[in-house]
């Protein structure tokens, strides 16, 4: 009776797994790795778009010196609108990877504040629609002739501005997001006793 038993219990164990790999969970030791690389790519990126080339070819005020700016640079340009769009895309990841993290912490909180943080990035992706706008604006395309030469200098300033107030309303999810994450980083006990 007993080598029945175990003949069962084998044939059975045989036929769990010679059916198709099961699915494993992300470690949250991987998600925060994962998280950790995306946040430096993040900040790089981010710093890059946001001080290098948005500040530094925007003129505050001044459609005229934006809109030559833009032109002279305009393969600077692109390359903010570039890193803004990994940005867009790493964000998601992060919202991911931090859910899983901390999903065993508090997994009500910990998804609210993945949801908080893909609000935010799908501000900056709308954002960046307007931010690809003041370029094509100044592509001096052939659909462009019905509008003077000031008047797209102005509608790319405004789009540029568009840009702007659309990214400062996501940054209400993002630091509601940050609010809720730092809750989560101190029930965690994996913040050191300082914080």
């Amino acid at each position: 009776m007993t080598t029945h038993t175990n003949t069962n219990t084998n044939t059975n164990t045989q036929a769990t797994t010679a059916g198709p790999p099961t699915h494993t969970d992300t470690s949250p030791r991987r998600a925060a790795k994962i998280a950790g690389v995306s946040y430096v790519l993040l900040f790089v990126l981010g710093i890059f778009a946001n001080f290098f080339v948005r500040e530094g070819l925007i003129v505050s005020g001044d459609a005229q010196a934006t809109a030559a700016n833009i032109v002279e640079s305009e393969g600077l340009f692109r390359l903010g609108l570039v890193s803004f769009l990994i940005v867009f895309v790493l964000d998601v990841i992060v919202a991911w990877a931090l859910y899983i993290v901390f999903r065993n912490t508090d997994r009500d909180l910990s998804l609210l504040a993945a949801w908080f943080r893909i609000v935010y990035t799908v501000f900056l992706g709308v954002a960046a629609v307007f931010f690809f706008q003041a370029l094509q604006l100044l592509s001096r395309s052939d659909f462009l002739t019905a509008f003077d030469s000031e008047q797209l200098k102005a509608q790319a300033l405004v789009a540029l501005d568009t840009f702007n107030a659309t990214w400062l309303i996501g940054l209400v999810g993002f630091g509601i997001h940050l609010m809720f994450l730092g809750s989560l980083v101190i029930r965690s006990g994996d913040a050191p006793k300082a914080l």
